[in-house]
């Protein structure tokens, strides 16, 4: 899965065998940060929009928050089932998973 920001400064790819986000500066194509704490395949990530925030989803059953810049979880919330996909309501208020 890939994630693009909404101002397209930054990618972020989530690597299926290492179970880890990478982000990269488009421009350059330059890797910043790691993201590492899923212990399964990263199916889905995305951007908040207004926030400095990513969200991912992963085969681990949980969705994990983490801060942009410290590459830190913010919060992990827990499934019942592995996660495939996910979307970010454009309120930001909802966060849509499919299992």
């Amino acid at each position: 899965s890939i994630a693009a920001s909404l101002d397209n400064e930054y990618v972020l790819a989530a690597s299926l065998d290492q179970h880890k986000l990478f982000m990269y500066r488009t421009a350059t194509k330059n890797r910043l940060m790691t993201y590492q704490g899923h212990t399964d395949i990263v199916n889905s990530c995305a951007f908040f929009f207004g926030k400095k925030q990513l969200v991912s989803c992963s085969d681990d059953l949980t969705v994990r928050y983490w801060d942009q810049a410290s590459a830190k979880q913010a919060r992990v919330d827990s499934c019942p089932n592995r996660i495939n996909n996910m979307d970010i309501g454009y309120s930001e208020q909802q966060l849509i998973t499919a299992h």
